[in-house]
């Protein structure tokens, strides 16, 4: 359809404070640079200020709501960004602009919920149901680079297709490091008790020679982490930094981090700070079991754990300190194929095989 194109994009936007916000917005500038989109939109959710139009997304009449929309902009195709989290318990508006709508739907799923371990039985049988509506309904499925066949097993194999979450190589502030000095281990982003943050608290006792750093806003009660930085504060330095970190300063900590850890005991979600991460060209440590666990093992660009296990947390820094180099490489060259204008250039040849 080259030039003919109308897409819209149905997603949390900025100044939405959320890893999918951070993620779409880079990919949408790269498209909108793309001479065969005519048309480009996004309808975000009521903090997406930035969109082009704001909805609730929680509301039963999405589908009315994205309809109009839709009609009023002449739009060929809707792109959908899904965690399940940001539709409302019951995603009933996010399955009727899927059962509902005329036009093609592409979705991309950021986790799939029925596989966590970490959530509800009934909130992994809701996912279910809506996984396999957008199974049937959507014309294609997007999943990053590292979903498994394990995964992926209950939707459909000709509708899916891998698109790596983008990475925009960042400048780092110069790091000035004496001999001796101590390595930087970075939790970075909002601190929830699926996040892990207590566990990489206690991997302090396995350790030699670390400081450990926790920066994010939590979004739970933090007595217990700061009585467990109390209680572990005598094997490694520990430092807190509890607020909403502004960019000059999460440029800062990523800047001085020589390995990014992210415990998450909740496996099914992505996160954008592993991006973040990758994107300063830092090694990171995961959980395993999930889609962040399969793209850092399947790239080796750190070390996957169990969230659950300090010591297993420990092995995993340890082992990224010891291989620092090859992991260092390993992170330079997934920013290359991973670049927010190939992702984008991805983006237009599915959408272009969908619209033929």
């Amino acid at each position: 359809m080259g030039e003919e194109m109308r897409i819209a994009i149905l997603s949390t936007f900025p100044d939405k404070k959320c890893g999918i916000a951070d993620y779409i917005y880079p990919v949408v500038q790269e498209l909108k640079k793309s001479d065969e989109l005519e048309k480009l939109i996004v309808i975000g959710d009521l903090e997406s200020t930035k969109a082009d139009y704001m909805v609730d997304f929680k509301s039963f009449k999405l589908y009315k709501l994205v309809n109009e929309i839709i009609a009023k902009e002449s739009i060929d195709l809707l792109y959908i960004e899904h965690e399940y989290w940001i539709y409302g318990k019951t995603n009933l508006g996010f399955i009727g602009v899927h059962k509902k709508l005329d036009i093609p739907i592409v979705t991309n799923f950021t986790a799939i919920s029925s596989n966590d371990p970490g959530i509800s039985l009934l909130e992994r049988i809701r996912a279910k149901i809506v996984e396999g509506i957008v199974s049937t309904r959507a014309k294609k499925i997007v999943v990053s680079y590292g979903a498994d066949e394990e995964q992926l097993a209950d939707l459909p194999t000709q509708k899916i297709a891998k698109i790596p979450l983008g990475i925009a190589p960042i400048s780092k502030l110069e790091k000035r490091k004496k001999e001796g000095d101590k390595k930087t281990i970075l939790f970075f982003g909002i601190i929830s008790s699926h996040k892990g943050v207590e566990n990489l608290i206690k991997s302090s006792k396995y350790l030699k020679d670390v400081r450990i750093a926790i920066a994010g806003r939590p979004n739970m009660d933090f007595k217990e982490l700061l009585m467990l930085k109390e209680e572990y504060l005598k094997y490694n330095e520990i430092i807190l930094d509890f607020e909403w970190i502004p960019d000059d300063k999460k440029n800062e900590y990523f800047s001085k981090a020589d390995v990014v850890v992210l415990p998450y005991t909740r496996i099914g979600i992505q996160s954008g700070v592993l991006y973040d991460a990758l994107g300063y060209g830092v090694p990171c440590v995961v959980s395993s079991g999930g889609m962040m666990g399969a793209v850092v093992n399947e790239y080796s660009l750190g070390a996957v754990v169990d969230p659950m296990d300090p010591e297993d947390i420990a092995r995993g820094i340890t082992k990224v300190l010891n291989g620092y180099s090859k992991y260092k490489d390993n992170v330079l060259k997934y920013q290359k194929t991973a670049s927010w204008e190939n992702v984008a250039k991805m983006y237009v040849g599915l959408f272009k095989e969908v619209l033929v």
